[in-house]
């Protein structure tokens, strides 16, 4: 899910969330979150940060205080990924820098050369 902020500027990028769960206990119930999150069915889970929790028997118990801890480290980890973004945008290259980079990250591997146009 996307999180809708009232913010300028935020249309460049935004927050995302995954939520995953199971009927039959047989994973423990999870939250992903960052700039890009990946929740399939084949269990792969991955984002920039990463709360999960088994499913025992005290899960109703603890869940209050679990989501508050993870939703005040999740707005911190969102509010220091919006001020790196922000420097990021104010940063000026040229575009034979940006040329090298994008090459160098291709070379070792950090992003595909189908992304290079």
């Amino acid at each position: 899910m996307e999180i809708r902020r009232s913010r300028k500027n935020s249309d460049d990028y935004c927050w995302v969330l995954g939520v995953r769960n199971s009927h039959d206990k047989t994973f423990p119930a999870g939250i992903v979150a960052g700039a890009s999150c990946f929740v399939c069915d084949n269990l792969s889970f991955s984002g920039d940060v990463k709360f999960a929790r088994k499913r025992t028997i005290h899960i109703n118990r603890d869940l209050p205080q679990l989501v508050e801890r993870s939703i005040c480290q999740l707005m911190s980890k969102w509010h220091h990924q919006d001020k790196r973004i922000e420097a990021y945008k104010e940063i000026v290259i040229e575009d034979k820098e940006a040329h090298d980079l994008i090459i160098r990250a291709c070379d070792v591997g950090v992003c595909s050369h189908r992304f290079v146009s």
